[in-house]
């Protein structure tokens, strides 16, 4: 059940300590949630697909696409089982249990009541993972529900709930993370004071008044368990082979995600820029090219040639980029060189 945890919480500890039991895959690969985590100023880069999740949740909204309808015999019953239904959500509680027990093989109805909050008896939901049932031919018989209670020190402080026909006993436990602990008084701890209040004369058990009825009921997703024959308590949806699924995907996102970035993809020539609108580069800082890419030399010019009309004493501009000639001048040494201007002769 904790492996059916780990992949619907998606987080990712409880994967990797999931995994740890079994780093290798059958192809001698390490597994993803196996590896050591990343250094810490690293960001994480492994990511979880809530494939598990998913699955989960569509089973529960194909259950109940439409709210259930309860009918009763009597009027007044009916009256009231209407009031219940409307007022306590009914319909999007037994959604979230169906999703919980498509994640981990079943779930329990609890009815609990507060009159101090208000009048009326409360559905509630309690996860497999947190009950300790006690079966006879298939049949729930009793179960111990427990939940830990918030603590500011290493001191783990464990409330337990026992149902039983006819009463629900509470017990308040201070322990570690791995023990139980020793029995203490309620009021030792301020969540479960107030129910010290409503105890009977043993000073532990409250009296439902129904000896012959359990306060709570347990609902198995699916039966039979394959993998634990014989099993009174119901299999998960994503068991094996949906498991094996999940790994899967979850590399084959990986290494689809590794070679995108090792290899990066030539754009298509639809998505190319044309070349009005592509962003003209500054020019270089350095000595200009011309169309072949060889840089221009830095030597004087030829005789003869009309480039000594430039500013430069070195007959090269200090600009990347020739000045544009005035009127009467050429605009490149080999068209002067063939046919110098005037101006140009004129000078020795």
């Amino acid at each position: 059940m904790h492996v059916d945890d780990a992949w619907y919480s998606g987080d990712r500890d409880r994967l990797a300590a999931v995994n740890a039991r079994q780093e290798r895959r059958p192809d001698g690969r390490r597994r993803l949630w196996s590896r050591r985590p990343e250094a810490p100023l690293r960001p994480e880069t492994r990511m979880h697909i809530p494939l598990a999740a998913d699955i989960a949740s569509t089973s529960a909204s194909l259950l109940f696409s439409e709210p259930p309808t309860l009918t009763g015999t009597d009027p007044g019953a009916q009256q009231r089982l209407d009031h219940f239904a409307g007022a306590g959500g009914i319909a999007n509680t037994l959604i979230e249990a169906a999703e919980v027990a498509a994640a981990l093989g079943g779930v329990y109805l609890r009815i609990t009541w507060d009159r101090e909050l208000v009048d009326r008896p409360l559905l509630t939901i309690v996860h497999a993972d947190c009950a300790l049932p006690e079966f006879r031919f298939g049949l729930l018989r009793a179960v111990t529900f427990w939940h830990e209670l918030p603590s500011d020190s290493a001191t783990v402080w464990r409330h337990l709930e026992r149902h039983e026909p006819g009463a629900i006993t509470h017990a308040l436990y201070q322990g570690t993370a791995d023990r139980l602990g020793v029995r203490v008084p309620l009021t030792d701890h301020p969540d479960v004071a107030d129910l010290a209040d409503s105890l009977g004369e043993t000073g532990d058990t409250i009296e439902t008044g129904l000896p012959d009825a359990l306060t709570a009921a347990y609902v198995p997703n699916i039966k039979p368990n394959r993998r634990h024959r014989g099993s009174p308590l119901g299999r998960s949806d994503f068991q094996d082979p949906i498991h094996d699924l999940c790994r899967r995907a979850r590399h084959r996102v990986v290494e689809l995600d590794a070679r995108h970035t090792a290899r990066p993809r030539a754009p298509d020539r639809a998505c190319r820029v044309p070349a009005r609108q592509r962003p003209r580069h500054p020019a270089p800082r350095s000595t200009p090219t011309g169309k072949s890419g060889r840089r221009w030399r830095s030597r004087p010019p030829k005789p003869g040639t009309g480039s000594r009309c430039l500013s430069s004493p070195s007959g090269w501009p200090s600009t990347s980029r020739p000045p544009r000639p005035s009127c009467g001048t050429l605009s490149s040494p080999r068209a002067t060189a063939r046919k110098p201007s005037a101006s140009a002769t004129a000078r020795p």
